[in-house]
């Protein structure tokens, strides 16, 4: 199965989050809205071990220089597992970031057309794409 994930798309799923502009909608800030009368401790998440926050970069240079990537938040991909989304622009680097470094409960891979040959991208670590193929799509795997 293969989608592409336009702005619509990717926005119905709750996957899109993007920083600057590009083809893809800005989700709205969840931050939560603290109390006065509430500790902050107990309204906001440990993110030392929480698997999410976890965001995927989808990066248009190389180095994911974030000012270039594509921002997704893979709260919901789980719910994804196998799906090949393609995009309208070439992936030269990737990474997930993950605050709690504690790992994901799916594999996250970029693809060439229908998710062909993949790359596995590494948590907290930005790996460049081999730039003899041209990667456009994502997968979630389990």
């Amino acid at each position: 199965m293969c989608r592409i994930f336009t702005s619509a798309a990717l926005s119905f799923a709750g996957l899109a989050q993007t920083i600057g502009a590009g083809p893809l909608s800005p989700v709205a800030n969840d931050t939560p809205t603290l109390r006065s009368d509430i500790a902050a401790t107990s309204v906001l998440p440990d993110t030392t071990t929480a698997t999410f926050p976890a965001t995927l970069l989808l990066c248009q240079t190389a180095n994911c220089v974030q000012d270039d990537c594509f921002h997704f938040n893979l709260t919901h991909v789980v719910n994804l597992i196998g799906a090949c989304f393609m995009g309208n622009f070439r992936i030269l680097s990737s990474q997930i970031v993950q605050p709690s470094n504690s790992g994901l409960p799916f594999e996250i891979v970029v693809g060439t057309a229908n998710c062909g040959n993949r790359v596995a991208v590494p948590l907290n670590e930005c790996v460049n794409l081999p730039s003899d193929e041209v990667f456009m799509t994502f997968e979630a795997l389990d």
